[in-house]
């Protein structure tokens, strides 16, 4: 895949996996996830017709896991709301608290692969 460091296979792989089930759980019109450009000027971004993009490293640095996480929360979020009110932050919450069991095998992910 594109912008995908080999290192980043399996981690990809998970985040796809959960970001479905949390679109499944939700409702959210999840179309299509895919790697953004680590020279991009956004971490990620999310699309009106259900496409998302993460950046899973940046020029400078690997992302921490509770930066990527948070990333597929937020984006998932604007697949209800495309704007940041507050009804918009009551999803990204509850998005927040379902993706949180996925934080320590993201942490792990990158301590063992890098």
């Amino acid at each position: 895949m594109r912008h995908l460091h080999k290192n980043d296979v399996e981690l990809w792989e998970y985040l796809e996996q959960i970001a479905r089930e949390a679109a499944d759980f939700f409702s959210l019109p999840l179309r299509k996830l895919s790697v953004l450009n680590p020279r991009a000027d956004y971490s990620a971004i999310c699309y009106e017709d259900g496409h998302i993009k993460i950046q899973l490293r940046m020029t400078t640095r690997k992302r921490k896991a509770y930066e990527i996480i948070d990333a597929v929360a937020h984006e998932l979020a604007h697949l209800r709301h495309l704007n940041h009110s507050p009804d918009w932050h009551a999803v990204y919450v509850r998005l927040v608290n379902f993706l949180a069991k996925d934080y320590a095998w993201v942490r792990r992910y990158r301590k063992r692969r890098g």
